[in-house]
């Protein structure tokens, strides 16, 4: 992780349009977060999932969403493209009760020269949980959908439970439904 986030200060300080991606499964992303947000840079949040164990990472799913969680605040306030990635509706809303209390037209750091600020975009993969992006563009919500590439198969095995097979399975077949 130290190695990425000198790679990204490096590459930040020269182009302005570059983000990073911080996993708050990790313990260290809430003081990675605020390091980063103290240069406004953008940055999108996201549970992770990789093969680091605990003491490094916490030992449940549910503390991984709670630090997520914990986090949006601060990033709405202090970066200048703030995104989270998640396919939980849990935090969807806990991401919509933090905008109706953040005030997202001037955050802290917006003054001065800085790059103008963006909304809280949401982010998802395709075909995990479809309803949710298409209820996020129906209320006027950024969003951005991602496409998986490279290596599927720990990608899908660990998307398995969110994802609408059957409407994949008709798009990937060509078909408008499945009898």
């Amino acid at each position: 992780v130290d190695l990425t986030l000198e790679a990204f200060e490096q590459v930040a300080r020269t182009h302005d349009n570059v983000g990073i991606c911080l996993q708050t499964y990790l313990r260290r992303t809430a003081a990675d977060l605020h390091a980063l947000l103290r240069g406004g840079h953008p940055v999108r949040l996201v549970k992770g999932y990789y093969r680091e164990r605990p003491p490094t990472c916490f030992a449940t799913w549910e503390e991984t969403t709670q630090n997520l969680a914990r986090l949006i605040p601060a990033l709405l306030e202090k970066s200048r493209r703030p995104a989270i990635g998640t396919h939980d509706p849990w935090l969807l809303e806990q991401a919509r009760q933090a905008l109706a209390r953040a005030r997202v037209l001037e955050p802290a750091g917006a003054a001065g020269g800085a790059a103008p600020f963006q909304p809280l975009e949401f982010q998802f993969f395709l075909g995990a949980r479809p309803e949710l992006p298409a209820a996020m563009v129906r209320v006027g919500r950024p969003v951005r959908v991602y496409i998986p590439y490279g290596a599927l198969l720990p990608y899908i095995l660990h998307s398995l439970p969110f994802m609408d097979l059957s409407r994949n399975l008709q798009r990937v077949l060509g078909f408008q439904t499945i009898r």
